[in-house]
């Protein structure tokens, strides 16, 4: 599972940035143990300090790209939420994400969801998969109100999910 902000997210006089909280992904058409949320860490609030870095969580700054990972302490559920930003001109290969490689079962129906806190965002997506073919736009802005995006997926053949 895979939360990407490309380099079209930019600072200009604001900070631009997306705020996670809540992270979800669970199989559809099942209860019990079977619907159990497979995320570590979703809710972000185990983590390391100096830097923060959330437990069970990688974050990646890939090309050239310019961003950040902090922790925002107003979380929709709880203390701590996870926030990404991006200074960097949009540009191919260049981007920021916060991930973590998830096992699940091959061909099967799952849906990943999370609340959202967005401002003035440029191009950025979750979902992940085998080469990240699962992709679902972000808000660009949610008018600083924690918002639940969510998007169904299916794991094909892979046996994780990144």
């Amino acid at each position: 599972m895979s939360v990407n902000l490309t380099s079209d997210c930019r600072f200009i006089r604001i900070n631009v940035f997306i705020t996670l909280l809540t992270v979800v992904l669970v199989r559809v058409g099942y209860s019990g143990a079977d619907s159990a949320n497979l995320v570590r860490n979703g809710s972000f609030e185990e983590a390391t300090y100096n830097p923060w870095q959330p437990t069970a969580w990688t974050f990646g700054i890939e090309g050239s790209a310019h961003g950040a990972l902090s922790c925002a302490n107003d979380g929709f559920h709880g203390p701590s939420a996870a926030r990404l930003t991006n200074q960097s001109p949009r540009s191919p290969g260049v981007y920021i994400r916060l991930f973590q490689k998830i096992a699940v079962k091959r061909n099967t129906d799952y849906v990943i969801s999370m609340y959202v806190r967005c401002k003035s965002v440029g191009y950025s997506w979750f979902g992940g998969g085998p080469k990240w073919l699962r992709r679902e736009r972000l808000p660009q802005d949610t008018a600083g109100k924690w918002v639940r995006v969510s998007a169904p997926c299916n794991s094909g053949d892979s046996a994780t999910w990144e």
